[in-house]
């Protein structure tokens, strides 16, 4: 019943307020979240870098490698249609060889006895022991290399003209499979599977989802594909274990014609780290530029990527030294003691000292 009080009225909550205060404790949240990520990269740092050398090499310098007795690194020089050859303990070049027209790709055998050189529709190769070199005309485009532990046999990404084995003795190539655009390539550990890292979708893969292909070397057929992962055929290397698999994705989270599923932060680079016991995803990492080359450290402890140049640890995939100064197509730890790195630039070998802090 109505006693003729006044009682007071007080509006709900518009839904336009509640919306925007949604909007706004969700960006807070984010940026909030995104701030401790940047900060645990921060705080993660362990390696101090200083510049120690500059090595003059040769127009477009873009590819090292570095051989087994770690005494001389070879640098393809991609404007020039060169090869300098470095001496790792003066830091000065001691010969440039010329070999095929824009060489891409460089990969010395197991024993160091030769260096392949991979350009378009050719190979070089250079015979370390003289530096002679023997020119080939072989399967297509190439993108990189993979050599077995008995110095015997090549596998050569051939991009558009797809997967071959190359005899390093007799130089005898062999099409293993015609499937076009086998980027990079990883040999497991005791050499019964080649890994192969496509773009253009590959078996299996779609556009920002490319597959990676295990064939086994005996017969040299498809046994399984991994995908539906981030991934445009980017670098591969395997742990010091050999258990996982770690690939590049190029652009995968980066470039906007793809679908961005499953990346951690857009715009970014991707790595992705897979399981080779059960080829399920272990771990995914975000840089924040796109990871180049992967590249194992000699006492394979270390993992490099480079492009916007960090340094993980290769057993636990644990950010230790991200360095943004040093942006490079390449680089190569030359000594696990003294922690020296050479990158690439545009004409020359950029050496930095690594100290790493406990």
């Amino acid at each position: 019943m109505f006693d003729g009080r006044q009682v007071a009225y007080e509006p709900a909550t518009a839904p336009s307020t509640i919306c925007l205060f949604s909007v706004i404790c969700l960006f807070v949240m984010s940026s909030i979240v995104l701030a401790l990520w940047l900060a645990s990269l921060v705080y993660a740092v362990k390696v101090e870098v200083t510049l120690a050398d500059v090595i003059v090499t040769g127009r477009g310098s873009r590819k090292m490698c570095l051989t087994p007795r770690h005494d001389e690194l070879y640098v393809s020089n991609h404007d020039d249609n060169t090869v300098s050859v470095i001496r790792v303990s003066s830091r000065a070049v001691t010969h440039t060889v010329s070999v095929c027209h824009h060489p891409r790709t460089i990969a010395s055998t197991r024993d160091g006895s030769k260096v392949f050189v991979g350009c378009r529709n050719a190979i070089s190769v250079i015979t370390t022991r003289d530096k002679n070199v023997v020119h080939l005309s072989c399967c297509g485009t190439v993108t990189a290399f993979v050599g077995t532990a008995d110095s015997r046999t090549m596998y050569v990404a051939g991009e558009m003209q797809g997967l071959f084995a190359l005899d390093t003795r007799s130089f005898r190539s062999t099409l293993l499979d015609p499937l076009p655009a086998p980027m990079y390539l990883a040999l497991s550990a005791d050499e019964k599977y080649l890994y192969v890292n496509y773009q253009h979708s590959g078996p299996g893969g779609s556009p920002g989802h490319d597959a990676i292909a295990q064939f086994a070397t005996h017969g040299m057929r498809l046994v399984d594909r991994i995908t539906g992962l981030p991934n445009v055929g980017g670098s591969l290397a395997l742990s010091p274990d050999g258990r996982f698999l770690w690939a590049a994705g190029d652009d995968a989270c980066f470039a906007r014609q793809y679908d961005h599923a499953g990346c951690l932060i857009v715009p970014a680079g991707v790595i992705n780290i897979v399981d080779l016991h059960t080829h399920r995803l272990w771990r995914r990492l975000s840089p924040l530029e796109l990871a180049g080359g992967l590249v194992l450290s000699p006492n394979k402890q270390l993992m490099l990527a480079n492009g916007r140049f960090a340094v993980y640890d290769a057993a636990t995939a644990t950010l230790i030294g991200p360095h943004a100064v040093i942006a490079t197509d390449d680089c190569v730890l030359l000594d696990d003691d003294t922690g020296f790195l050479a990158q690439t630039d545009t004409a020359a070998v950029t050496v930095f000292h690594l100290h790493f802090k406990p």
